[in-house]
């Protein structure tokens, strides 16, 4: 297809990097935005540089002039505006069209997955370039892979959502990871599960002869999809060995292939909290094993490798507690998780969010009433979660904002005790992001007093 002109939808990380993309390359670029303000005046301001003509009312004066059009990820494919171009031209999303542009020689390993993705991506990243590869970070972490795709990079670790997913043609990965699929972003997908689990399943709908797929041997459905996926195929698995790919063996990660063995860490000299971390780490090891030549270098990343900011981040000390920033936790697994890698009845959870997904939170009530002296709620969900909540054997206690939270949270604590923000819940009720209702929690931390 020759590209006549491209209309970029959104003005995102994403939309933005695809214009930059187009431009780079001679394609004539129009972008369509809802609005200018604060939160994208910047963006605007380069559109002028590069000279790229922009309006902010997603009208259809650009129609004329593009025969593709580039969507990001947030936006609702199902809105009257998103009908409209589909009426004139194609949709792809950013991730399809920088894969256009990708030379034959460089690779990239594409993570996907309902928890995990930033985590696992990074650390592959990591490896990847601790082996002295050309490596670059991008996809959904925040980086678009427009922005990377001509830089000469050898590697691209790629974090993929599934909205990224929903509009690829040809996109393909050299290593696709499905890390797990649990219920999120429902309120996408009618609230169905399968259709949320297609569009999860897309990362290896174009696998070549030689991809390799990796994944989760732990959750049954992702056995059943292995067993209908193109070998090479790797599994990982916390609780029980695979016969390809990695597992814990006597308290140390190891992985195996044609039954050899290979010791890759021990278990004692991983720094990163959580059980989580763990199982991120033995998908790197499957993602990466046929494609680092020293595997000493595992046992260097792991032992360095800590939390990423809003994942289980430890924040301060004070009087003896501990506050950790989850905020990541967007939805229930993550929050179950988190919990799971505590000791007992030590835990004052800050718990709620934004309601739109109108998630099932009853499968953590148990870890609940069995990890927290104290569940603070916050948010949107507050009182659906105290209604529920009423009758387990845990204290209930709500806030009207974070400061609160954690005032409420750091007074009724000891020493020896966590606060955890682990919201199971999306920000955008109260925040613009979880990475902005983190940041607020450290800020409320730091304005505690006490000793450290």
């Amino acid at each position: 297809m020759d590209i006549e002109g491209i209309l970029v939808i959104g003005l995102g990380r994403s939309g933005l990097g695809a214009a930059r993309l187009a431009n780079r390359h001679n394609i004539p670029v129009y972008v369509t935005e809802q609005s200018r303000n604060k939160h994208n005046e910047e963006k605007f301001r380069e559109l002028d540089k590069l000279c790229i003509p922009y309006e902010t009312d997603n009208t259809e004066k650009f129609f004329k002039n593009c025969n593709l059009a580039v969507i990001s990820p947030g936006i609702d494919p199902e809105n009257e505006y998103i009908k409209k171009v589909e009426n004139e031209m194609k949709i792809i999303s950013e991730l399809e069209f920088a894969y256009k542009f990708k030379k034959s020689n460089q690779k990239i390993i594409g993570v996907t997955g309902t928890n995990g993705k930033s985590t696992t991506t990074t650390i592959i990243h990591d490896l990847l370039e601790e082996d002295g590869k050309k490596v670059a970070l991008t996809g959904n972490i925040g980086f678009p892979l427009s922005d990377y795709i001509d830089d000469g990079y050898d590697y691209f670790a790629c974090e993929i959502s599934s909205y990224q997913l929903e509009k690829i043609e040809k996109f393909g990965s050299d290593v696709a990871v499905l890390l797990n699929v649990t219920p999120d972003h429902l309120n996408r997908y009618d609230q169905n599960f399968e259709k949320y689990f297609d569009a999860k399943k897309r990362i290896f709908e174009n696998n070549q002869k030689n991809t390799i797929s990796v994944l989760n041997a732990d959750q049954p459905e992702l056995q059943v999809l292995a067993g209908k996926i193109r070998e090479p195929v790797y599994l990982f698995n916390m609780n029980e060995p695979v016969k390809k790919g990695a597992y814990i063996f006597n308290g140390k990660m190891v992985f195996r292939e044609a039954n050899k063995l290979e010791e890759i860490v021990d278990l004692a000299n991983i720094k990163a909290k959580g059980i989580h971390n763990i199982e991120n780490m033995l998908a790197s090891i499957c993602a990466t094993y046929k494609h680092v030549e020293n595997k000493n270098i595992y046992k260097k990343v792991f032992s360095k490798f800590e939390n990423l900011e809003h994942r289980l981040e430890e924040v301060k000390k004070i009087n003896g507690i501990l506050f950790i920033n989850d905020s990541k936790a967007t939805n229930i697994e993550s929050a179950q998780k988190a919990l799971k890698s505590f000791n007992d009845n030590k835990i004052n959870l800050i718990l709620g969010g934004d309601d739109s997904k109108k998630s099932d939170f009853s499968v953590l009530y148990s870890d609940i009433c069995e990890k927290c002296k104290n569940v603070i709620l916050l948010g949107e969900t507050t009182d659906r979660l105290k209604k529920e909540l009423k009758d387990y054997s845990v204290n209930i206690l709500t806030a009207r904002d974070m400061k609160e939270a954690v005032d409420i949270a750091f007074k009724n604590s000891s020493k020896g005790d966590i606060v955890l923000l682990s919201p199971a819940a999306a920000s955008f009720d109260m925040y613009d992001s979880y990475e902005h209702r983190g940041q607020i929690f450290k800020e409320c931390i730091m304005e505690l007093k006490g000793n450290e």
